[in-house]
């Protein structure tokens, strides 16, 4: 039997596997010299089950992959796309960054010689982890924050120099009190999320409508996972038919 957990777990994987979430998202709440190099607008879906050559699997909540500026698509010589891992978390995780590191390290894995440059250098990526709990999220964002420092001894300088890869959190709280920026998708995601009554709930939702294109499959299929959010949040705003795996017509969203 699901768990409320694993209902909300469910819930938000499903919301991240809309683009132009994603797209709002990194384009609003990340450094604007981060996203530089990814034209946002060219984002899709990959697979994001991980199999290496020895037959190693790893599942992962969703990965993207985005043409540069003018990129690949568009014949701009040297342009090269970047993966965009998200992942969601409701609770902390204090081995993040090693399981981060995991899931990086299987990706690249996993990826066939065409996916490489001319030098043979995998593609960058850019993991991100949509976190969504109460409290503050206290785990390690860098592998390097877990390992113990070597030695004393010849060379221990500039070994311990070495670092692990980073992640970048995103928490849903801090974004939620920051005054987020209005017509955006991960905007109403992070409002949902922080309620602080059931007529906000109402507001925020009434709000999307009058701007979302609810006649566009994307968009509709993206508002109902919005009510689904909602329902696994809060069990009291609920319709008394709610069922998260159920597809509505527009006149019932």
């Amino acid at each position: 039997m699901a768990t409320p957990r694993d209902i909300k777990d469910r819930i938000a994987k499903r919301l991240f596997r809309h683009p132009r979430l994603v797209r709002d998202m990194l384009g609003a709440f990340l450094p604007a010299e981060w996203t530089a190099a990814i034209d946002l607008d060219s984002l899709r879906e990959l697979p994001a089950e991980f199999i290496n050559p020895k037959g190693d699997k790893r599942l992962g909540d969703l990965l993207l992959l985005a043409d540069a500026p003018g990129g690949a698509m568009g014949g701009t010589p040297g342009a090269v796309p970047t993966l965009v891992m998200v992942e969601h978390q409701s609770a902390p995780v204090p081995r993040m960054a090693a399981r981060m590191m995991t899931q990086t390290g299987m990706l690249y894995e996993s990826l066939t010689p065409r996916a490489r440059d001319a030098a043979g250098r995998f593609p960058p990526l850019l993991a991100v982890l949509v976190y969504t709990g109460d409290g503050k999220w206290r785990a390690a964002t860098d592998l390097a924050e877990l390992v113990g420092a070597p030695g004393a001894g010849a060379g221990t300088g500039a070994l311990a120099e070495l670092s692990g890869r980073r992640y970048v959190v995103l928490d849903s709280r801090r974004l939620a009190r920051e005054h987020p920026p209005e017509r955006n998708r991960m905007t109403v995601f992070v409002r949902l999320t922080y309620l602080a009554s059931a007529f906000e709930a109402w507001e925020v939702l009434a709000g999307a409508r009058e701007w979302l294109d609810l006649a566009d499959e994307e968009e509709r299929s993206l508002y109902q996972c919005y009510i689904d959010w909602l329902g696994a949040l809060a069990p009291e705003h609920r319709a008394e038919d709610w069922d998260p795996e159920k597809t509505r017509r527009v006149e019932e969203l």
